[in-house]
């Protein structure tokens, strides 16, 4: 997972927008999606869920 928050802060446009202005990096080996979103007027990324991927799709949104 360490390997993907560095990913994500090297380059956070790396990773595919999926709802609205947030973007969804799939963390290898482990059922997670580290979802965020770009500030960049502040330049900086803000982490809002790490989500388990066997719950239900729809509770990612929330």
């Amino acid at each position: 997972m360490v390997t993907q928050f560095r990913k994500i802060e090297t380059n956070p446009l790396r990773f595919p927008k999926r709802y609205k202005n947030y973007h969804e990096a799939v963390v290898p080996v482990f059922p997670y999606l580290i979802i965020y979103k770009v500030l960049k007027s502040k330049k900086s990324v803000h982490v809002v869920s790490i989500f388990h991927t066997s719950l239900d799709p729809k509770k990612k949104s929330k």
